[in-house]
């Protein structure tokens, strides 16, 4: 059904609430976080969970990115920031990493510094 509705790809909002529907908040927050081209902060997640090397993970969240309509940060003049499209991504990002719980809480207070 949801091939059929959006195509080959999901807009981001779906595909993170389905991850946190089973509560996968490790993938959604990676989602997230490359999303919004915040490495540095992805590194320290997957540093912190041991799975930086793990090459199914990084996989999965490759088939996962693929499957996910672009999100367009920046309005059409190419440098002004979509507030709406950050400020939603930044607010899943938060709620995952508060979800993944004490695994993740480094990475949240890196993310909010």
């Amino acid at each position: 059904q949801v091939v059929i509705e959006n195509g080959n790809a999901s807009p981001f909002p779906q595909v993170l609430g389905w991850m946190s529907q089973r509560h996968d908040y490790f993938t959604a927050a990676s989602i997230a976080l490359d999303l919004l081209h915040d490495a540095e902060t992805l590194y320290h997640l997957w540093k912190n969970a041991e799975k930086i090397d793990e090459e199914d993970e990084q996989s999965k969240l490759k088939g996962l990115l693929d499957g996910i309509i672009p999100v367009k940060i920046l309005e059409n003049d190419g440098q002004t920031p979509r507030s709406s499209t950050l400020t939603q991504l930044a607010d899943m990002t938060v709620g995952c990493l508060i979800k993944g719980g004490l695994a993740m809480h480094r990475t949240l207070i890196k993310f909010l510094t």
